[in-house]
């Protein structure tokens, strides 16, 4: 993982911080004012659970369309490959067809036929050429990318296997402090040990990436026409946004067996509080009525105030120390 990537990596974490808490509250208060502008007083209070499924469906919309860009962005950036330029398929070809390629390549977009605007091409061919034709060159390339090859104290295959793996080290210590991060400020507690299963999973299918021989057959599979390297990278860019992702939209999805029952546990006392307000609204306009409830009201209040005061009691007797007047 290049500083390139390792920069654009830290963009990505500081927009997830703030995009889903930012622009989800926008978008709903643009749709509601659009929804209910006939009728402001039919918009949903913020503490209603109609609010708040707006607000859940809008915050997985959000972060699903990011998690996606991502993705998308991921792949774009990559940009052309050796074997684009001299429009090889990744481990599809010979020599043979190599020299021929570079050959073509090369009178096509030669500076003395094409002039200036041909130059860069050119020296993009003959980089190419140079590095596909060479079998280290060409493995360091393919599992570790470009920026492999800028290592001035390599010079056989294990040289550039063992600084390539200390430069993909870079992003498993960079998810690994993220998600400790993550867990012990408590802001992604769903899903919170599968994340770093995923981690150590990821990293041994890179290690076996790259000391393959040939590309896996089921990573070839989930991203065909990728070399190595391009693979790997995508894989990374995935993994920190989706396991992300999975803690914003986790909880709403798949929501806990505690949140279920803290969640039913609101909504009964709310359907109390309902009953109770109605009940006071029947019987405000009698002051009797109002009076006798005051006094029910007060006595159940004193009734279940002596009970945790003799609960308390029992606990402090059943603890060894005596009561307080007893001191």
């Amino acid at each position: 993982m290049d500083e390139w990537h390792i920069k654009e990596t830290l963009v990505e974490l500081v927009v997830w911080i703030f995009l889903p808490i930012v622009l989800p509250n926008m978008l709903q208060s643009c749709w509601y004012s659009v929804r209910y502008r006939s009728k402001p007083a039919a918009t949903p209070p913020k503490d209603s659970p109609t609010f708040k499924r707006h607000t859940s469906r809008i915050l997985c919309g959000v972060v699903l369309a990011y998690l996606v860009y991502v993705v998308y962005e991921a792949d774009r950036s990559l940009g052309l490959t050796h074997y684009d330029t001299l429009e090889l398929g990744f481990h599809e070809f010979s020599q043979k067809t190599l020299k021929t390629n570079f050959r073509k390549a090369s009178l096509r977009y030669h500076p003395d036929k094409v002039g200036r605007e041909g130059a860069d091409i050119f020296v993009r061919i003959r980089g190419a050429h140079e590095v596909l034709s060479d079998p280290v060159k060409r493995y360091a390339y393919d599992h570790f990318g470009p920026s492999a090859l800028k290592c001035t104290t390599c010079i056989t295959a294990k040289d550039y296997l063992q600084n390539g793996l200390t430069t993909m080290s870079s992003f498993f210590m960079l998810a690994f402090v993220v998600l400790l991060l993550m867990s012990l400020l408590g802001k992604a507690p769903h899903g919170r040990y599968w994340r770093f299963i995923f981690l150590v999973a990821m990293g041994a299918l890179e290690l076996a990436m790259v000391l393959s021989p040939t590309p896996i057959a089921l990573v070839e599979w989930i991203l065909p026409g990728r070399v190595t390297f391009e693979q790997i990278t995508l894989m990374h860019r995935f993994y920190l946004s989706a396991a992300i992702a999975a803690s914003w939209i986790g909880p709403i999805l798949i929501p806990s067996h505690d949140a279920l029952v803290r969640g039913s546990l609101q909504e009964r006392l709310k359907k109390l509080q309902d009953l109770t307000n109605d009940a006071i609204n029947v019987f405000q306009d009698s002051e009797d009525c109002m009076a006798h409830f005051r006094r029910k009201l007060g006595a159940a209040s004193l009734e279940w105030k002596l009970r945790e005061d003799q609960k308390y009691k029992e606990h402090r007797l059943s603890s060894g120390l005596r009561p307080s007047h007893e001191k």
